[in-house]
């Protein structure tokens, strides 16, 4: 699946992902439906960081995490 791909399928189940500075790799808040990814990490680790995020989003968890 393409980072294309998974964000589309996001916006199909209603999340919205935004790319900004933020100083931790990536965060999802379920009330908001939103997933912020680090825009300074590499496109690799965006692409990573966004899955991850994309699986709390489908499990419905919520807020960023500790490390």
């Amino acid at each position: 699946m393409s980072e294309s791909d998974l964000i589309a399928a996001l916006e199909d189940a209603g999340v919205h992902a935004v790319f900004l500075p933020y100083p931790k790799p990536g965060a999802h808040w379920h009330a908001q439906r939103l997933i912020v990814v680090d825009a300074g990490l590499s496109p690799r680790w965006q692409r990573c960081t966004l899955a991850h995020e994309a699986v709390h989003a489908w499990y419905g968890h919520d807020g960023p995490c500790g490390p």
